[in-house]
């Protein structure tokens, strides 16, 4: 997903890793356009996780944003979250949060809000 996106909006890859595509991807599921999916942390700030993919509900991502970890495939199915609390412009984050693991999309939300052309 996160490359289709990054391919589509133009987005290369550099020191801060798809910054604008992992924005573009939390704007569109906090919006309702995009249906996430993952797997939740056993409990708030703590990296231990069910084993059950469910949906990620769209108000969650007022306060959580995809963190750089999660362009790579090597931190899927891992103890590794791959969502973080918001950080502000002031450098401070928003307050403790569960964390989601193993993130996957909805493909025909994904193609709908990103289509892709040639």
């Amino acid at each position: 997903m996160i490359e289709h996106v990054s391919e589509v909006i133009g987005e290369k890859n550099d020191e801060e890793i798809l910054p604008k595509t992992r924005h573009a991807i939390r704007t569109a599921a906090l919006n309702g356009h995009l249906r996430l999916y993952g797997c939740i942390s056993k409990e708030v700030d703590k990296a231990a996780y069910s084993s059950v993919v469910t949906e990620i509900p769209k108000e969650y991502w007022k306060s959580a944003e995809i963190n750089a970890m999660a362009t790579l495939e090597f931190y899927y199915d891992t103890e590794n979250p791959l969502t973080n609390r918001e950080k502000y412009t002031d450098g401070t984050f928003g307050s403790p949060i569960y964390f989601y693991q193993n993130i996957e999309a909805y493909w025909p939300d994904v193609l709908k809000e990103w289509p892709k052309y040639g």
